[in-house]
Parts: C-alpha cells; structure tokens; sequence
C-alpha cells in the first residue's frame, strides 16, 4: 500500500506543491512533508491511497468533511488549507507541524509526566470544545492524531475523515477498526458519534498518556471493542502505585460507560483538568487544599507500618488528656527530685500549666478560601488610539465562562507597537473595591508581554494605572499571584503582541480572565 504513493516523493502536485519526503503513514493516507511553490512555506500534504481514491462515495463525503475542517480555525488544530487533485491522485494540503505524534512519545517514554499529560489533554479538550460548538465531531481522537510541536503546543488533525469513512461504507477496513482501541462504547454498538463520544476517547488517551498502557486489549478488533462497552476501566495506576484520587475521578468520569455520566462538554473537561495542572504549580500558601491534588503523585510513596484502628471520636480527647497528665505528673516527680520541696510551690504555678498547654492540641487556625471575582463589566483600553477603542463590542467574551469565545486586540501590521503607541488593553469593573489575590489569563497565543494594573477609577492613561505584576513572553494559560491588590478596577495591559510565524498580522486574542481574592 505504502509502494503506491510513496513514488510521488520529489515529484510537484497539483502543479504547486513539491513533495520532499514521507513524514507519516496510516491506514486510508501518506502524509508529505512540502513545499508551497506558491506561498513557499512549508505544507503537510496527505495523499488518499489509492483503494479510496476509487470510492465515488468516499470522495464527495471526503471533499465535504475536509471544507468543514477547513473552516475550524483554532491555535490547537491543524489548519486545513485546501484539496486537490491530480489525476486519480486526491491529497489535502495543511499546516505542517514540526514535531512528534503523542503516539510516538508514549512508545519511546512510557508513562509521559503528569503535568504533561494534563496540559496534552487540556489543549486537545479546547480543541474539541471549539470544533464542538461548531457541531463538528472528530470521531477519532488517539495519540496518533495529536501532534505536539516544538514550542509545547499541541495541534488535533484529521478532523473530519473518520466521518467520510464511516458514512461510506469502509468502517470494515483495518484503517477505522485499527483505532478501536479509543472507540466510544456507542460508536462501538453502532450508533452516531456526539461530542460526548470525543470526550470518552480523550479519556482514554489520558489513561494511555499516564500509564504508558492501552486499557482494553484483545486479539481482534471485535474483542477490544466489545471491552468497551462491558468492562470497567482497569484502575488508574503509574509505575504499579495508584494515581491520586483527583485525576483517577477525572478520568472515570470523562469515560463513563453511559455517555450522560461524562461530562457535559469539552469545555467542562478541559477546566477541570486546567484546575489540576494549576494545582500541581500553585504555591503551597495558596489555596492549600487544592495544591494537595496533585502532591500524591509527583512525591514518591514510603513504605509505612499498619496502625490499629484509631479509637472512636468521644473517647479521644479523653484518652488525649489522660495520658497528657501522666507526662506532666512524671516531668514533676523528677524535677522535684533535683530541686527540692522549697521549689515545689513554683514549680505547681509555673510548670503545671505550660506542660498541659503544650499537651492540649489546638485546631489548626483555616485561612478562608478566595472567593471568585466576577467582573460586572469590561471595556477596552487604547488612550493612544486614533479612535480610542480596541474591539469594544467583544470584551464580554473575555470573562463569560466560555473559552471557545474570546475579546481580541485588532490586527498590527507587526507584534512591536513601537512608535505607534505604548500598549493596548481591556479593564475589567468588579463592581466594588477588592483584595485580588489571583489573576488567571487564558488566551489563544503564546510569546506575548502582559501586565497587570489596578486602580479605584478609571484613569486616561496606562501611567496613571498602579503596575502589579507582568509576564514576557506569555503562554497559553498564566496564573498571577498577587499581594496588596486592593483595587476595583483590574487591567491587562497588553505592550507586546503574539509573534507571527507569517510576519504580519499580529494580534492578541484573550479567551478567559478569572479573579480570586475577597471583597472589601
């Protein structure tokens, strides 16, 4: 099968592209890494084997699914550009990625780190969240179709083909059933694929990502599948330790059996499992109780002795205070010893109570959770502007609890402002004065310079704003933790736009912004 296209290596395709070598192979095509003759960028071109190219059926479905695919346009999908043909030979030309298949890392390393692991399904579950609200289903997420580039950030491709090939007639081939390992328990009975059916296969390539090991295996397709729809998930387990019970109930849940047990969306998904990479990072005075997710995982176990049972909870105190007098009248007998009756009398006053204080355990004093922030509203800030504004009719898409939607910059020419202005930005109202403890800024670009400012009003110049923290070069998702923020209005001062790959056309799109702190 591979001999049939792999002799269009070093040839020109459509009269545009020059295929310079084989990148990747699968079951329904080979993958090309080109060149744009045109564009003279570097493209990836997946050209249909033969066997498919002759499926009339095939081919209209095909078409169809890859122009919706092209209309996906997200910083964690593979950007679809156009198909073609050229003779029998059909192919789709799109982004080309420098980096590996999630696949291949599990296959060299086992067991991939935890907090990577979680950061991959994250980006895949925004992925999958955007793609969803679209109403487009991938039908076949694995490793296999996870990229993960240089920079860390991952890319979903294929989507769309899954769907050309079941709705014409070629789910029998090995090029569908040889996925079955991450099938859905309804796709494998035969019915329509949801977005839920995503969510289910996420989980288990999660499962994969964190054990280095498949769940189900069998000796054919049929007894794999058949697993997923009857057997339970075997236990979660790295290195022959279980995993902590966070992440355990995070998977569990993303691959319910019944498909109304999993979660509602991919966006729910990728929340929680962003709660748990922030945990995992999150410093220890911060929000304690959710930095202990993770800390089961990454400290190593100790091997510990088997206590009794602990007596019931209105005998302790009783038992506690008993044997607290026995310390302190055994500390007394000797100490009477050494000094003698005539310090008897100090010794009661003195030594008594310090040894039944110190014998007395005190609850630990809880410092009160950080309550979420909710803005009651946004505006742009561009005091520098030749119209004052920056895309005002969006900024409530910067804090609606939806990260497929997002308040952008408009577009530069280039991502240095320079001369042209210092900066632009979008404030944020909480409607009252508030000690903000925590910013988290989630956004569809990386390489980007941010600060956070406050003020009690709105001042015209970003001067005039009190500068509480910055980050050069910002990720995806950023948490700032702040001291002594005490301010209603919060501002993300934006001085450097996301670098282009192209050169031109920069811009910065922020899809969430969260506060935590207290009001005052």
């Amino acid at each position: 099968m591979a001999t049939d296209v792999r002799i269009l290596e070093g040839q020109r395709l459509g009269d545009r592209y020059d295929l310079l070598q084989v990148v990747g192979e699968g079951g329904m095509a080979t993958v090309y890494k080109a060149r744009d003759g045109v564009l003279g960028r570097l493209v990836a071109v997946k050209v249909l084997h033969p066997q498919f190219a002759q499926n009339h059926e095939f081919l209209l479905r095909f078409l169809r699914e890859a122009q919706s695919a092209a209309s996906l346009i997200h910083p964690n999908i593979v950007t679809v550009y156009d198909t073609g043909r050229q003779d029998e030979t059909h192919y789709i030309t799109m982004e080309y990625i420098e980096g590996r298949q999630v696949k291949e890392l599990i296959r060299e390393r086992g067991p991939l780190p935890i907090d990577m692991s979680l950061d991959i399904a994250r980006q895949v579950a925004e992925a999958l969240a955007y793609a969803h609200h679209r109403e487009i289903v991938h039908r076949d997420i694995k490793p296999h179709n996870i990229m993960l580039s240089e920079d860390g950030r991952v890319r979903v491709t294929d989507f769309g083909i899954a769907k050309a090939a079941s709705q014409s007639g070629l789910t029998q081939d090995g090029a569908v059933l040889g996925t079955v390992q991450y099938i859905s328990p309804e796709q494998a009975r035969g019915e329509l694929a949801v977005p839920q059916s995503d969510i289910y296969a996420l989980g288990i390539c999660l499962f994969e990502m964190i054990t280095g090991l498949q769940p189900f295996r069998g000796d054919n397709p049929v007894e794999v599948a058949l697993k997923h729809v009857k057997e339970e998930l075997p236990p979660l387990t790295r290195h022959g330790e279980p995993v902590n019970g966070a992440l355990a109930r995070v998977v569990g849940k993303a691959t319910s059996k019944d498909r109304s047990g999993r979660y509602a969306s991919a966006e729910e998904l990728a929340q929680d499992l962003s709660e748990l990479l922030a945990s995992s990072k999150r410093p220890a005075s911060e929000e304690e109780e959710k930095t202990s997710v993770l800390r089961a995982v990454r400290m190593p176990k100790r091997a510990v002795k088997t206590k009794p049972a602990p007596p019931p909870a209105e005998e302790e105190p009783r038992q506690r205070r008993r044997g607290s007098r026995v310390v302190a009248w055994s500390i007394l007998a000797v100490l009477l010893v050494v000094v003698g009756l005539v310090g008897f009398t100090a010794l009661m006053v003195n030594v008594v109570p310090r040894v039944v204080e110190r014998a007395v355990e005190t609850p630990p004093v809880v410092a009160a959770k950080p309550e979420k922030l909710v803005p009651v509203a946004a505006k742009d800030f561009d005091p520098e502007g030749n119209d004052g504004s920056e895309n005002p009719n969006d900024t409530g898409a910067a804090y609606d609890g939806d990260s497929t939607t997002a308040w952008h910059t408009d577009t530069y020419n280039t991502n240095e402002f320079g001369n042209l202005k210092q900066g632009v930005g979008i404030y944020f109202d909480l409607g009252r004065r508030c000690d903000v403890q925590t910013v988290r800024v989630a956004s569809l670009e990386r390489g980007w310079d941010l600060s956070i400012m406050g003020s009690d009003r709105v001042p015209e110049t970003a001067k005039e704003w009190t500068r509480l923290a910055s980050k050069s070069g910002m990720p995806n998702r950023y948490s700032f933790s702040l001291k002594g923020a005490k301010h209603r209005y919060i501002l993300l001062w934006i001085t450097r736009l996301a670098p282009n790959p192209e050169g031109d056309r920069s811009r910065v799109d922020i899809s969430e912004v969260l506060f935590y702190g207290k009001r005052l």
